[in-house]
């Protein structure tokens, strides 16, 4: 499919419509300020015309190095009204990594916050700060835009999937469009409804939510990344919310101390295996739960679950949502197309496809569909490991260890071994515990698990891992190497 066979209309016309026709509606809430659609356009505006004085010209990549706030929201929106190729950058990264990036990229303006301005960035720096100081001085005209090119490519979002090494993903703004279009028409996100921003926005999932706002005429509220509290849900009215296993976790231990009536209307799941306890956990306590499957490749959502589905149907990752394609290969692998596919990889200068010859992007992951037309995920391909000639899945070990209720993660890795050539370690996170008992759960297992899968080790997650929305398998690797010694 052609992002070109369809009308997409282009982010400055969404925008002067959504403040012309629901100019009072709130678009932005931050803490302590609310931006309505009419503020945000004049504030984008404002600030996408102090950025031109700064030299920053359309077509460009920009990085932006930056925690969520509402300013960074509204420069987002600024630098698209430019058709600027935002690339935000993790703020997890040390500042001396930073040069890197924009040399690799072709950067040629970065934009941070104060608080990460140092001098190991090497390149012109403007400061965020300063720009909105400058936007909000009353002097900045404030003069519309309008897009030069159709269908400009307007992000570039590092994913460093299994490896460990970023990939730079373009994708287009007709990708971003029908992505939450799509997510829109399964998932209503409307005028008077609240997503709380509890992605980062150098995550597809967190930049996903403003283009779903904008589409809607709905509210984002911007969050502290990682947590979300009874109260804050309370607090700002929220409606919609996205969440990894972690947060919801959390989020259902602190629920069930309260007896209040929340708000909400959808909770989005994603980010990796759900232990099926806790979903049928948080499904008893009538959370309205989709489950889900993405990437970053396919701007986010590529299935999810119904709304009001079944315990049966959020057991698995959905369906796939309009104007996307999914099928298994012949070797259980999941390909995808459709109108959300990015472009390609930024390498060595230019753009590089990812496509086959018929058009599907390899994800590299291993599913099945149930019979009912649901899709199942099974694990990554490059995560499997061979031990003893038998192929070992190590998502498949972590979605028994899920299963155990005093579990609340899990991530299996492969070391060396010299007997059978690679053997699995466990990585848990139990409740109400400091330590874990190998012996409990080799035996919880047994009940799953032939005994070639059940791992040789059973450790406590680093906290450092732990508390990440997403522990890294390299790192882990790293320490059960160092810690289970030949």
């Amino acid at each position: 499919m052609k992002a070109g066979s369809k009308h997409v209309p282009s982010i400055p016309q969404l925008l002067y419509h959504r403040a012309e026709y629901s100019l009072e509606l709130p678009a932005i809430i931050g803490e302590g300020e609310v931006l309505t659609y009419s503020a945000l356009k004049e504030k984008a505006l404002q600030l996408a015309n102090v950025l031109s004085r700064k030299g920053i010209q359309p077509h460009q990549r920009v990085a932006v190095y930056a925690h969520n706030s509402l300013e960074m929201v509204v420069l987002m929106y600024a630098l698209w009204l430019m058709e600027i190729q935002v690339v935000p950058l993790s703020t997890r990264f040390p500042a001396r990594v930073i040069p890197r990036y924009l040399s690799d990229l072709e950067i040629e303006h970065l934009i941070t916050q104060q608080a990460l301005a140092t001098g190991e960035i090497a390149r012109q720096v403007v400061i965020l700060e300063e720009l909105w100081e400058d936007a909000q001085s009353g002097s900045v005209p404030v003069a519309e835009r309008t897009w030069e090119e159709e269908n400009p490519p307007i992000t570039v979002v590092l994913t460093s999937g299994t490896s460990g090494t970023p990939k730079a993903a373009v994708h287009r703004w007709s990708q971003h469009y029908f992505s939450a279009r799509g997510s829109n028409e399964n998932l209503p996100f409307k005028a008077g409804e609240r997503w709380l921003l509890s992605l980062p926005l150098y995550h597809i999932g967190g930049i996903a939510i403003l283009f779903r706002a904008l589409l809607g005429g709905a509210a984002v509220v911007v969050g502290d990344p990682g947590k979300i509290t009874v109260d804050r849900i309370l607090q700002d009215n929220i409606t919609h919310v996205s969440m990894v296993a972690t947060q919801l976790q959390r989020f259902v231990d602190a629920l069930k101390k309260t007896h209040v009536r929340l708000p909400l209307k959808a909770i989005l799941l994603g980010g990796g295996p759900m232990p099926p306890p806790l979903i049928e956990e948080a499904y008893n306590l009538n959370l309205p739960l989709f489950t889900s499957y993405g990437s970053t490749e396919m701007c986010s959502q590529i299935t999810a679950t119904e709304p009001g589905a079944p315990l049966q149907h959020l057991l698995t990752a959905g369906k796939p949502l309009p104007f996307r394609e999914v099928k298994i290969s012949p070797d259980d692998e999941i390909l995808v197309r459709g109108y959300t596919l990015f472009d390609g990889y930024w390498k060595h200068g230019r753009v590089e496809p990812q496509q086959d010859a018929d058009g599907w992007f390899h994800t590299g992951d291993v599913g099945k569909w149930t019979v009912d037309g649901y899709l199942k995920i099974v694990g990554r391909k490059d995560n499997m490991f061979v031990s003893g000639g038998e192929n070992i899945h190590p998502e498949e070990i972590e979605l028994c260890l899920l299963r155990h209720p005093d579990v609340q993660q899990a991530v299996v890795v492969d070391i060396p071994d010299h007997q059978y050539g690679a053997r699995p370690v466990a990585f848990v996170k139990v409740k109400h515990a400091e330590a874990v008992d190998p012996d409990v759960f080799r035996q919880y297992l047994e009940g799953f698990l032939p005994r070639f899968k059940i791992p040789d080790h059973f450790f406590v997650m680093p906290e450092s891992e732990a508390r990440k929305l997403k522990p890294s398998r390299k790192k882990l690797r790293e320490i059960a190497l160092e810690w289970v010694r030949p």
